[in-house]
């Protein structure tokens, strides 16, 4: 099972769309503060490391685990990679978070859910597009979470909100 969601922004010029794609990209590896760029969510997303102990830096790292704190439970997820290509002779950039979903660290050793999600900021000349890609594997435990519109304590409406501040208001 999958969900794509996508918002778009376009700046008047190339060189406006470059500079907004570096602070998208910073909005993207903060983490501790996503809570903010998703305007009023009813969640929190803390950075920690892999102990589940606290991260008071701003940007994320392949390794580094992300709780996600939601009304009746918390979720986790771990950044598996980091990736930025460039590509100059087509004037695009892209830049992605890829993360999996873990069980508790602090309950289990279980590592691997079935469920990834790639968070994506793409520039393509003066357009700036930010990307949620979710996937839940056929036999993933998300299963019926993942359809009835709400995954990892959010609703998709807030994952959308989410990108969308990633890209917005910069």
């Amino acid at each position: 099972m999958k969900k794509d969601l996508a918002h778009l922004v376009t700046l008047p010029t190339t060189a406006d769309a470059e500079d907004w794609f570096v602070d998208a990209k910073e909005r993207l590896l903060d983490v501790n503060n996503w809570k903010k760029y998703g305007h009023a969510m009813n969640v929190d997303f803390h950075l920690k490391d892999t102990h589940a102990k606290d991260i008071n830096r701003h940007n994320g790292r392949k390794g580094d685990l992300i709780k996600i704190t939601g009304s009746n439970t918390d979720y986790w997820l771990v950044i598996d990679a980091i990736i930025y290509d460039d590509y100059p002779d087509i004037d695009i950039e892209t830049f992605s978070l890829h993360v999996r979903t873990l069980a508790d660290p602090l309950q289990s050793h279980t590592d691997d859910t079935g469920t990834r999600v790639a968070l994506v900021i793409d520039r393509k000349a003066k357009h700036i597009i930010a990307n949620y890609h979710g996937r839940v594997a056929a036999d993933g435990n998300d299963d019926t979470v993942f359809a009835s519109g709400e995954w990892l304590g959010l609703t998709f409406d807030q994952w959308h909100s989410l990108i969308k501040g990633f890209v917005s208001d910069i």
